[in-house]
């Protein structure tokens, strides 16, 4: 009894009297004061440390740190998570109570319930009880749970009628349920409760919520959880928890605006960042975003890739960055900029976006620092000795199942993964072998190639290195063929499907085995991945691919892989032209896949002068870059692409000219539109394409009507739409007299 008087006040000098009056209370004997000396010597024997119960001044003080006291760590994360639940973080929030809930194992102070020092003390108690208990459902029904909450809010409500509080979130808990006359029954019983016992009606916050359900208002509606648009990792994020916990405090913290995760190439960056922001939804109302930057070649495209994961689209009325702006100005978001090291010049232009968008947060993967003045850097480091072991096993289960870790094996993972570093790909990549080998071959093979992981460029980062080795050393135990296939890959930017690889990647003199079988082998190596979904599209990690593209440097047939490359996208950039208006989503979502190869295939065609094949993608490629918003990027190829050739009349320059004249217009550049849209329609007339002409008439109209020409707008439209009729174009028609209003 004496500890408990003592911890009921931790850390504060509790009075000899008060200690006496909570042992003997209102009748101590004689020799109280004695025999409270004789108990402080018996607790000071049991605590072992005698410092910890001191004399001081006007009685005695025990020291205790709040994680020892349940009560003093109930009261902490009690604080904590009615902190997350106001910051609005309401995952946080549910956790954090329900840890501080879990605490309790019956009424606070059970076993003094009848003693009266106790008594204030445990009252007090068990209102934080139920005020951390209102807190959590309250957190709860703010995370869509309202249907689980209902037994548990109804057993609450009628072991305290009264509450209203409660009773509220009962009612809110049934409305959201599609309960609403049991709401309102709830409140009916409530009512009665008070008036019969109290004689008091219910207070403000019920009846406003009896009202509002009366009147279905639609602020009672359960708040829609944030949108994540991340990526689906393969498996789950082994260890890593102090590195998440870091990263989550420095998202949360107000000055933090740009989160940059640093490290070498295959340190785990992407997988890290992925795991950060799906962890903190509730932190960023307006969502989560992903934008993969790795296969943008050009800095000048990464505010379309931007643009695109925060599924913004330019519009003639204003720029990309304007349009970004825009929509970034007071929304509370996420996004994970993913591989942004090769794209230097694109900085700055984030920096732009955080300086007018005060309450978006960026995390950003980079192999160096940014260097700019937002940034925070966090260098992602190796993973730990444990965590090393712990993703080596659970890797070499999937590559085994009957994979098992023994007394005698478990030495040699814990030097394999010492040998790799720490490096999550580089453990990957080596658990691949433990379908064939034994750990302790593995690390046999690892003692001979230990040069090749260790003896790399003395100017790269030494776990750099280290990966290149482990690289070169899966590459090394591929079959002939297989090697051939997977430096062929490299050419392919942004990822690839099997059929791509068998028209871009077969050579004609060589036995080619199944492409299939191939690439299941690849895979099954590490050296490329299967991205979910069903079009069985398959990506190279940029530190892989940069180890592929070496090799393809020096294999003589980079030049010839680019050719077939060029020839097949151009295929399938006319076949989709054709297809795009009978099923417009699906070609759409085909070509956003594609649309890093398409890049790659424009740039390669222009940078060897060969306009007439560029010209041809332009041409094929205009459509989809209008229907997505591209308006900036896709002038910028049609144009180069039409000064890279001839003046020549041909169909494909007369095609490339009617989409630059779309897109011109589209930006809202009246002049350059028509002069685009004159020369298209010169074409189209000498190759006796009417149903040209007549869309080039209406894109006159079009840059006449932006440029305040109405008169001759109205003449070009009526032109267009009469020409159109003449050539059976039903569309035609219909564009034109909608454009005549």
């Amino acid at each position: 009894m004496l500890l408990a008087a003592l911890l009921i006040r931790p850390n504060q000098a509790v009075s000899t009297d008060a200690l006496i009056d909570a042992l003997w209370g209102e009748r101590p004997p004689p020799s109280a004061g004695g025999l409270l000396q004789v108990y402080v010597s018996q607790v000071r024997k049991v605590l072992s440390r005698e410092a910890r119960l001191v004399t001081r001044p006007p009685g005695y003080l025990i020291e205790v740190q709040s994680e020892e006291l349940d009560s003093a760590r109930f009261a902490q994360l009690l604080e904590q998570g009615r902190e997350a639940l106001g910051q609005g973080n309401h995952q946080l929030a549910s956790a954090t109570l329900a840890e501080a809930l879990a605490l309790w194992r019956g009424p606070a102070l059970a076993d003094f319930a009848f003693e009266h020092f106790a008594q204030s003390e445990a009252a007090r108690l068990e209102e934080l009880r139920l005020v951390a208990l209102e807190a959590r459902i309250q957190a709860d029904l703010e995370l869509g749970r309202h249907d689980e909450l209902v037994p548990e809010l109804r057993t609450l409500v009628a072991a305290e009628p009264r509450r209203e509080h409660v009773r509220a979130q009962l009612m809110l808990a049934l409305y959201r349920s599609g309960r609403q006359a049991d709401a309102l029954e709830v409140y009916r019983e409530g009512r009665r409760v008070l008036v019969e016992e109290l004689g008091i009606d219910p207070g403000a916050e019920l009846q406003r919520l009896e009202q509002a359900i009366l009147n279905q208002d639609p602020s009672l509606a359960a708040r829609a959880p944030a949108r994540s648009k991340l990526p689906s990792p393969p498996g789950p994020l082994i260890g890593r928890e102090r590195e998440l916990g870091e990263i989550d405090r420095l998202l949360r913290s107000d000055d933090v605006h740009l989160l940059t995760l640093t490290g070498a190439g295959g340190t785990g960056k992407t997988r890290l960042a992925i795991e950060a922001a799906s962890r903190a939804p509730d932190l960023f109302p307006d969502g989560v975003f992903f934008a993969a930057l790795a296969p943008v070649s050009d800095a000048a495209f990464a505010l379309s890739a931007m643009a695109q994961a925060l599924e913004v689209q330019e519009t003639g009325a204003e720029l990309l960055p304007e349009a970004l702006r825009r929509h970034l100005a007071g929304r509370r978001l996420l996004l994970v900029a993913d591989n942004l090291e090769h794209l230097p010049t694109a900085a700055p232009l984030l920096a732009e976006l955080i300086a007018a968008a005060p309450v978006v947060k960026v995390l950003a993967t980079s192999r160096s620092p940014l260097h700019i003045s937002a940034e925070h850097v966090y260098d992602v480091p190796p993973l730990t000795g444990d965590e090393s072991v712990g993703l080596l096993i659970e890797r070499a289960r999937r590559a085994r199942r009957d994979f098992a870790v023994t007394d005698e094996n478990a030495p040699e993972l814990a030097a394999i993964c010492s040998r790799l570093d720490g490096l999550p790909l580089a453990i990957e990549l080596a658990a691949a072998r433990l379908r064939l080998l034994t750990p302790a071959g593995l690390l046999a093979r690892l003692e001979r190639r230990l040069p090749l992981l260790t003896g790399g460029d003395r100017d790269l980062p030494a776990r750099q290195q280290t990966l290149s080795g482990a690289i070169e050393w899966s590459y090394n135990l591929l079959r002939r063929a297989d090697q051939h296939l997977f430096v062929r890959l490299a050419i392919f930017a942004g990822g690839f499907t099997p059929d791509a690889v068998e028209a871009v990647c077969r050579h004609g003199d060589e036995p080619e085995p199944d492409t299939v079988d191939a690439l299941t082998r690849l895979v099954d190596m590490g050296l490329v991945q299967a991205a979910p979904g069903a079009d069985r599209r398959l990506t190279m990690l940029e530190t892989i691919r940069e180890y592929a593209l070496e090799l393809l440097a020096r294999s003589g047939e980079e030049v010839a892989l680019a050719d077939r490359h060029v020839a097949y996208f151009l295929g399938l950039a006319e076949l989709k032209e054709a297809e795009l208006r009978e099923n417009q989503a699906s070609v759409l979502a085909q070509l956003d896949a594609e649309h890093e190869n398409l890049r790659a295939a424009i740039a390669r065609t222009l940078a060897l002068g060969d306009g007439a094949t560029a010209l041809r993608l332009v041409a094929s490629l205009w459509r989809y870059w209008w229907a997505r918003g591209f308006l900036t990027e896709g002038r910028q190829w049609l144009e180069q692409a039409l000064s890279s050739t001839a003046a020549e009349t041909d169909a494909a320059r007369a095609r490339a000219l009617e989409g630059a004249a779309t897109l011109a217009w589209g930006r809202g550049d009246s002049k350059p539109a028509r002069e685009f849209a004159e020369t298209a329609i010169a074409i189209y007339g000498e190759l006796g394409d009417r149903r040209g002409v007549a869309r080039g008439l209406n894109n006159l109209g079009l840059a006449a009507q932006a440029a305040g020409d109405y008169r001759h707008a109205e003449s070009y439209f009526e032109q267009s739409g009469a020409l159109a009729a003449e050539v059976g174009n039903e569309r035609g028609v219909g564009v034109s007299l909608v454009n005549l209003g």
